[in-house]
């Protein structure tokens, strides 16, 4: 078997990237809520929702969407649903 050796002192390729197209939510902005499905994310996941209201001054509704199993990926079903109804979405673990 070759042995790979690394030079450190190479800069690294620069990585080029766009910004993502930004739609203006409407006045009620939804968050989507993406629970594992361990204990307690749902929980977690709420409060972190109604604390983002709170400093932002939002008045927002949430979509909770729980995974099948914690270490699986998430179904494309429940993606599409995040992704056609909510605004934004944030991930959530429990235990």
């Amino acid at each position: 078997m070759p042995i790979n050796l690394v030079d450190p002192t190479v800069s690294p390729v620069p990585y080029l990237y766009k910004v993502a197209t930004r739609v203006r939510p409407g006045p009620t902005p939804v968050l989507g809520l993406v629970s594992n499905g361990k204990p307690n994310a749902e929980s977690v996941l709420t409060g972190v929702a109604s604390r983002i209201g709170e400093l932002f001054g939002v008045s927002m509704t949430h979509e909770l969407v729980t995974k099948p199993h914690a270490s699986r990926v998430m179904p494309s079903e429940q993606v599409d649903l995040i992704v056609e109804r909510c605004n934004f979405a944030i991930v959530g673990v429990g235990d």
